[in-house]
Order: structure tokens, then C-alpha cells, then sequence
């Protein structure tokens, strides 16, 4: 079965992983056709059908004992990501150099699936469903991503990780 797995705050600092070990280690735990995609953090592999949240510990456990400090890690199967990408919650979004259109991976349903009001006009929540968060920013000089991040986090707790709808694509 095929999955993707998201990997929470690498590449960050002193939190660093290169992408070949990365890859390496899948293969030594039993996932075969493994594939990096973008430095930050997002694999694809192909594994024994279990649960994501399954796999999402196994590698937690890993990597904290080969790298040496923890990571996060939510796990899709790739159906999950075609249905994602298929339903494409930003089909009504005018996108211009500024826009950038996020999914936030939840690990855990959030307690509420209302779309929350914004208190930046240039933020909008999308959609909330119970494993992931559809949003859209329009940067300014005012208002850049990590502001954003840190409101997330406060919203729908630490073990999330948001990816770029683009990179969502790939």
C-alpha cells in the first residue's frame, strides 16, 4: 500500500536531516520505493497495510533513536492524498504572487470542525475537516507565514504540520 508521510519541524535550525538518510532509514525499516519530496520533510513509500497512525509511531521511535531528538510525524495513504487533491478546496481561489494556499495535517480530530473568524483580513480558513485545515494568506509586509504558523498552532495544537498546496500537488 503506498503512503505519505509528513514529517513535524525539521530542517529547522539544528534540527537537520538530510533527505538521503532520510530515505535510507525508510528502506531499513521495510518500506520499499521510497522518494523525498522537497527538503522538508515529505516522503512517499510503500509499506504492509496498517493504520497511519500506526506507521506514525514506528518512524517516531526511529527516527528519534537515529537522529537523536524527536519528530513528529502524520501519516496519509495515498488515496487519502488523490481525494485531497481530487476535492481541490482552492478551486475558487484568485491566486497572485502573494497568495499561498496551505493544508495543515492535523494527527488528531480538532474539537471543533466550525471554521474559525480570522482576526487578519488577509487570512481566511477554508474548510476544517477532522484531519486537515484548508486556509489561504495573502502576504504583505504586514503579515508573513510564520505569524500565521504560530496562530495554528494555538487553533489546533503542536502535532500538526502545514504544507503548501503545491507541494500537497507533488
Amino acid at each position: 500500500m503506498k503512503y505519505a508521510a509528513f514529517l513535524l519541524g525539521i530542517n529547522l535550525g539544528t534540527r537537520s536531516v538530510k533527505m538521503a538518510y532520510l530515505k535510507q532509514l525508510m528502506e531499513s525499516q521495510g518500506y520499499k520505493d521510497v522518494k523525498t519530496v522537497v527538503a522538508s520533510g515529505n516522503v512517499i513509500f510503500d509499506g504492509a497495510k496498517q493504520k497511519p497512525e500506526q506507521i506514525a509511531k514506528k518512524l517516531e521511535a526511529a527516527y528519534e533513536k537515529h537522529f537523536g531528538f524527536k519528530i513528529g510525524v502524520i501519516v496519509r495513504t495515498m488515496g487519502d492524498m488523490e481525494e485531497i487533491i481530487k476535492a481541490d478546496p482552492f478551486k475558487k481561489v484568485k491566486v497572485t504572487p502573494n497568495t499561498r494556499r496551505y493544508v495543515l495535517f492535523l494527527s488528531e480530530k480538532p474539537v471543533s470542525l466550525s471554521i474559525p473568524q480570522s482576526k487578519v483580513k488577509e487570512y481566511k480558513v477554508l474548510k476544517v475537516t477532522p484531519t486537515e485545515v484548508y486556509s489561504v494568506l495573502e502576504i504583505s509586509r504586514d503579515v508573513k507565514t510564520p505569524d500565521i504558523m504560530k496562530a495554528l498552532d494555538v487553533s489546533y495544537g503542536k502535532k500538526t504540520t502545514v504544507r503548501n498546496w503545491n507541494t500537497v500537488v507533488k
